[in-house]
């Protein structure tokens, strides 16, 4: 609405134009009878011709303010062949012949009304950071001026010693064990952590209201170089678990856009390719590597209520059925995974991020981030501290978070940002079980699964000692299959040769993920047959289409080469014993 209408005259006009005209009149009359003084009605002549000409423009000016940018449609130069809106729609048609319901209908695919419990975002703010947001292109120029003014300034963090802790044996207490600090960086260095920090964080006293900003439910993978490979295999396997939430797929730049991949292939798995530099840009320019995408994939992802993955982790579960409509996501809004390591943070952290004293009842393993489940609008506080942890990350809170023990990276960011933000979370205590690869000489550790949270949930209240607990976790079953050793991309499985051959100098080729029987046992079925299937499958027609593998022609040939290798020798086995089976009977 604006203050002024160009249908109504303007009564501020009127008024000085009249007085105006008085005094014109007025110095004519009193220069005829010559005792006016000639300077003073000059200037007042002047003055009285200045607010005529700004009051009679008043109107114009405000009523042709102008449309803000339109980033929406800046954004669908930047996508080669994709508009904002395909980037940004729930139910993106795909093709027919994939059967994959994307009715609008649905909650899960269309405008959320779930109601979560949350701090209230409809409460007015004082400054810009506080505003309803129309995009969130609009909501990132804001907030990346707000992280980057809170710049600590501190080059790194180091210690006078590193401890830690090694894996997880599963014994002992559940709670936090802090060990001594030994950060070396001078008490400066810290006084500037905590001002910057501090200095962020009361842009947060107030929740940023961001409901406009997500809506709905999706998953959220970070591809682009050879994590497209593995996201492709996780996509696939996700679409075989009866899944249809939508599917958002990052890259970092438009130099990992592969448009073949992101306009034809992926949209058959209602799947849509978005770069992160195309958001990034728009704001006060942030610095990028490595682990630090994550946490900006899942800030510009479009999905209130969105799971993210690590391309190579495979859901086993639908994630909306299982997952979303369950406890412990209902009444919290966000989940976190066990890694297999015990706490070793710098106890300095929690002073710079505001805590008095040390916090009570964190878990005492750290967060493996493989996966990550949030209500972006109730936890909207979590995830701005997260992103900060992130920007500043590789030399400080990794850092701080860490203590350059096994796994140091942007995991732990994801559990102090509810931590910071004082939101709810649950972490997952059932441990991260390891999945071995097995020559009969030596194993190796090729992947890990995760437990259902909530029956973890469930076996918590029933078993609130850890003791209790751990008997009982044969009861809860895996949801996640995270393939962190070896990298599930069709176009550059084959260059891990070691881990898939029997011996250096021997062509019997190995399973992935161990013995057929063993699998079955833990998934259901032989999940390996299926992963080579797919393999097959996108590195025969992907092969000479993406730029990525294009330059490896006889990819197609080796894929099937070494299934052979792999499975002849089961076939002939598994067919030698049918036949023995007929002879016996």
């Amino acid at each position: 609405m604006f203050l002024f209408s160009t249908d109504k005259v303007n009564p501020f006009i009127n008024s000085s134009s009249s007085k105006f005209m008085k005094l014109r009149g007025r110095f004519c009359l009193e220069m005829m009878r010559g005792r006016a003084s000639l300077l003073p009605y000059i200037v007042a002549s002047l003055l009285g011709l200045f607010l005529f000409y700004r009051l009679s423009h008043v109107n114009y000016k405000i009523t042709n303010l102008g449309t803000p940018r339109d980033y929406h449609s800046e954004l669908s130069l930047l996508y080669p062949g994709l508009s904002i809106a395909d980037a940004y729609s729930n139910t993106k048609p795909i093709k027919s012949n994939n059967k994959i319901n994307t009715d609008s209908t649905n909650s899960k695919n269309g405008n959320d009304s779930t109601k979560q419990k949350s701090i209230n975002t409809t409460s007015p703010f004082v400054g810009s950071y506080g505003k309803t947001f129309d995009n969130i292109i609009d909501f990132w120029v804001v907030w990346s001026k707000i992280i980057t003014d809170a710049n600590p300034g501190v080059e790194k963090i180091t210690f006078s010693e590193d401890q830690g802790y090694d894996a997880w044996d599963g014994q002992g207490a559940n709670e936090r064990i802090f060990l001594n600090d030994t950060i070396s960086n001078p008490q400066e260095d810290i006084d500037r952590l905590t001002k910057a920090h501090a200095k962020f964080a009361k842009h947060l006293d107030l929740t940023p209201n961001v409901e406009s900003l997500f809506s709905g439910y999706g998953v959220v993978f970070l591809g682009g170089g050879v994590y497209t490979g593995p996201a492709i295999t996780s996509i696939q396997m996700l679409r075989r678990t009866g899944c249809d939430l939508p599917i958002e797929m990052f890259v970092a730049n438009q130099d990992e856009y592969e448009e073949y991949l992101c306009k034809e292939y992926l949209p058959r798995y209602n799947a849509t390719c978005l770069v992160i530099s195309n958001f990034l840009d728009k704001g006060t320019h942030v610095e990028l590597t490595k682990y630090q995408y994550k946490a900006f994939a899942l800030l510009f992802s479009s999905f209130r209520h969105t799971l993210m993955l690590d391309s190579d982790n495979i859901s086993l579960v639908d994630p909306y059925v299982e997952l979303f409509t369950q406890e412990p996501y209902i009444s919290t809004g966000y989940i976190t995974w066990p890694d297999y390591w015990f706490g070793a943070e710098s106890t300095t952290f929690y002073k710079i991020v505001g805590f008095k004293e040390l916090p009570k009842d964190l878990p005492r393993i750290t967060t493996e981030s493989g996966q990550l489940m949030i209500d972006k609008v109730s936890h909207i506080r979590s995830l701005l501290h997260t992103i900060y942890l992130n920007v500043y990350g590789p030399d400080v809170y990794y850092a701080l978070q860490s203590r350059h023990t096994a796994g140091e990276g942007d995991k732990e960011t994801f559990m102090a940002g509810p931590l910071i933000a004082r939101e709810p979370w649950y972490q997952v205590r059932k441990r991260v079980a390891p999945v071995f690869n097995d020559n009969g000489k030596d194993k190796k550790g090729t992947a890990m699964v995760q437990a259902h949270p909530g029956q973890d949930f469930v076996n918590r209240k029933k078993y609130p000692e850890s003791k209790d607990f751990e008997q009982h976790n044969d009861e809860i079953k895996s949801v996640f299959f995270h393939a962190n050793a070896i990298k599930m991309g069709a176009g550059h499985i084959l260059k891990q040769m070691p881990e898939l051959r029997a011996d250096a100098f021997d062509y019997r080729r190995m399973r992935m993920f161990g013995p057929k029987a063993y699998q079955i046992e833990l998934f259901g079925y032989d999940i390996e047959t299926v992963l080579w299937d797919l393999l097959l499958e996108t590195g025969c027609e992907l092969g000479p289409k993406l730029s990525l593998w294009s330059d490896n022609p006889a990819l197609c040939r080796e894929l099937h080469e070494h299934v052979d290798l792999l499975f002849e020798p089961e076939r002939a086995e598994d067919a030698s014993s049918k036949s023995k089976r007929k002879e016996i009977k």
